[in-house]
């Protein structure tokens, strides 16, 4: 959003991106931290490398005891090399996917400019007054809007809209995030 551009909020809570007010931006480096990560987001990764590690070295170790004697009686076999093939594919793929999954950060919404503002008028003056957000529920942007669904007083970002029940953004149970 463009210097000076601000959203104005009117009795329904519903933002007329059109609006402008002279109103100096709360910086993002001034916002309260993020809620601290449970310690599941730091256990529980454990658990999920472990089955893969466990689960890939079994099924290699199985396919290779597999494939072993008919190696030894009738040297390279193309369906024992097509098997190793497959199952070390397998535990790459596996691997590829929990890096992925461990470190791309999928689903998580950061703090930047785009996610922070506007921010609402009754959160920015909480914020103002230096006063706590912790009984104040989430604030609701415009009907129909493709960007900003719910105001998050935690984490104090525009979540987007979740207009299915397979995408409803919330708080992850694990990281608190």
């Amino acid at each position: 959003m463009p210097e000076g551009d601000v959203v104005r909020w009117v009795a329904a809570d519903v933002c007329d991106e059109d609006a402008r007010v002279d109103v100096e931006r709360i910086p993002l480096g001034d916002l309260p931290p993020l809620p601290r990560r449970a310690r599941g987001y730091w256990t529980q990764p454990l658990g999920g490398v472990t089955i893969v590690v466990l689960l890939s070295s079994l099924f290699v170790g199985m396919v290779h005891a597999m494939v072993a004697p008919a190696r030894e009686r009738h040297g390279s076999s193309i369906c024992a090399t097509i098997a190793l093939i497959l199952v070390w594919s397998e535990a790459a793929i596996a691997t590829i996917s929990m890096m992925v999954i461990l470190f791309g950060g999928v689903g998580v919404i950061r703090r930047s400019e785009k996610t922070c503002y506007p921010i609402p008028p009754q959160v920015e003056e909480r914020l103002r007054n230096r006063r706590s957000l912790e009984d104040m529920i989430n604030v609701s942007g415009a009907q129909g809007s493709q960007s900003w669904g719910s105001y998050c007083v935690r984490c104090l970002v525009w979540r987007p809209p979740g207009n299915t029940l397979m995408y409803m953004p919330h708080h992850c149970s694990v990281c608190s995030r």
